[in-house]
C-alpha cells in the first residue's frame, strides 16, 4: 500500500469540517469521531484505537493552548524544544486516556445542547452523554477560535474542569523533580492508560 493511500485511509473516517465551522460543529465532530471509532475499531485493537483518538484529538483540540494554560508560569521557562515535547507528550496522554475510556459501543449518544458566549471571544458549548442504561454525563467544552477554526481549550465533566485538575497535578510534578519529572509521571500515566 502507497504512503499517499495509508494517508488517504488514516483520516478519512473523521467527519468533515471547515474554517466557517461554529464552536459546536467543533464538538459534534469530535463526539461523532468517538462514536465512530468505538464502532469501527475492535476494543481489543488498543493500538489501533490509540493511534485514532490522537488524530482525533489534534484535529479538535488546541494542545499547544491546553499544555501553556496547565504547566502555567512554568511555560516561559522551558526552552522551546522543551515546549514541543511537552506538547507532544501531554497530547498523547489526552489520546491515551480517551482510548482507555471509550473502548466499546453499547449505544452511547452525545448530544449538543446550547451554545453560548463566553469572556474573551470564547465559546462554552453544553453538550451531555446518555449511556445504554439512560444515564448521563455532562460535558462543557471552552473554545476559542484559531485561524478559523474553533478548538477545545476546556472540557468541564459534570462540572468538574479538566484543566483546573491537571494544572495542580503538574504544579506537584514540577514543584518535586522540575520538567524532567513532570515528562515521566506523564509517560508513566500514558503507559497506565494503555494498559487499561
Amino acid at each position: 500500500m502507497s504512503r499517499l493511500l495509508s494517508f488517504v485511509l488514516l483520516f478519512a473516517w473523521l467527519p468533515q469540517t471547515t474554517a466557517a465551522q461554529t464552536a459546536s460543529d467543533a464538538v459534534n465532530t469530535l463526539q461523532q469521531g468517538i462514536v465512530e471509532i468505538l464502532k469501527t475499531v475492535d476494543e481489543g485493537n488498543s493500538n489501533d484505537r490509540f493511534e485514532r483518538f490522537l488524530e482525533l484529538v489534534n484535529a479538535t483540540h488546541d494542545m499547544q493552548t491546553i499544555t501553556r494554560l496547565t504547566v502555567h508560569r512554568a511555560w516561559r521557562d522551558l526552552s522551546p524544544e522543551n515546549q514541543n515535547d511537552l506538547v507532544n507528550t501531554v497530547t498523547r496522554l489526552s489520546a491515551a486516556t480517551y482510548a482507555s475510556r471509550f473502548k466499546k459501543y453499547n449505544g452511547q449518544q452525545f448530544s449538543v445542547k446550547q451554545e453560548t458566549d463566553s469572556r474573551g471571544g470564547a465559546k462554552l458549548v453544553n453538550a451531555e452523554l446518555v449511556l445504554n442504561d439512560g444515564k448521563t454525563i455532562a460535558f462543557d467544552y471552552l473554545l476559542k477560535n484559531t485561524d478559523g477554526t474553533w478548538l477545545i481549550n476546556n472540557i468541564l465533566v459534570d462540572g468538574v474542569s479538566d484543566l483546573a485538575l491537571k494544572r495542580a497535578e503538574y504544579r506537584d510534578y514540577l514543584a518535586t523533580g522540575g520538567y524532567d519529572n513532570l515528562l515521566k509521571e506523564l509517560e508513566s500515566q500514558i503507559a497506565r492508560a494503555s494498559d487499561d
